[in-house]
């Protein structure tokens, strides 16, 4: 994988990565659907991804000929490239776990043996515990993880240069100790 990281992260205070994070999830769950796609696909590709496709669904609700998947991508190793299905919800409730039995009955359909779920809501234990099990590796990224990759990753954001101006403590210090005649 991919490990290049941005310092954004790193300048922001804690508090404010946690509003960020806020704001860039209450941004996702209102964008289109194609724009949300087009957003996971950028960054699959900084996470080390390779050729994303997309699979059909364009709407955010209603059934996909694909089976639930979205996505289309290939994780490289130094042999070969592993293909992954991937899922997205743009969903502000739960994503329960007939969503990870739906992406583990594609991924047998198409022989593919990973899977990828992403939201930006969270997941229950039980959708969790069910991603685990199985034959098949099925990943999750729940919303707090995804906004956490985008402030990571520089996409969706941007940062904002601010100038603070501060008294010099030090300078007026040092004016008792300069001479009258110096100035």
């Amino acid at each position: 994988m991919n490990t290049r990281q941005l310092p954004f992260p790193a300048m922001l205070p804690l508090t404010d990565q946690g509003s960020a994070a806020s704001l860039l999830l209450d941004k996702l769950t209102q964008i289109p659907f194609a724009h949300f796609e087009l957003c996971i696909k950028q960054l699959l590709v900084a996470l080390g991804y390779e050729r994303p496709q997309s699979l059909g669904r364009r709407y955010f609700r209603g059934g996909a000929k694909t089976g639930g998947a979205d996505i289309q991508t290939f994780l490289a190793t130094d042999r070969i490239a592993v293909p992954v299905l991937v899922v997205l919800k743009q969903f502000k409730r739960d994503v329960q776990l007939r969503y990870v039995d739906e992406l583990r009955g594609s991924l047998a359909r198409r022989r593919v043996t990973h899977g990828l779920i992403v939201t930006t809501s969270r997941f229950p234990k039980r959708a969790e515990e069910a991603a685990r099990s199985g034959d098949s590796r099925i990943d999750l990224i729940d919303g707090e993880t995804l906004a956490g990759l985008l402030l990571t990753y520089g996409i969706g954001v941007k940062t904002i240069q601010t100038t603070s101006i501060a008294v010099d403590d030090d300078y007026f210090e040092t004016l008792g100790e300069a001479e009258e005649g110096s100035v």
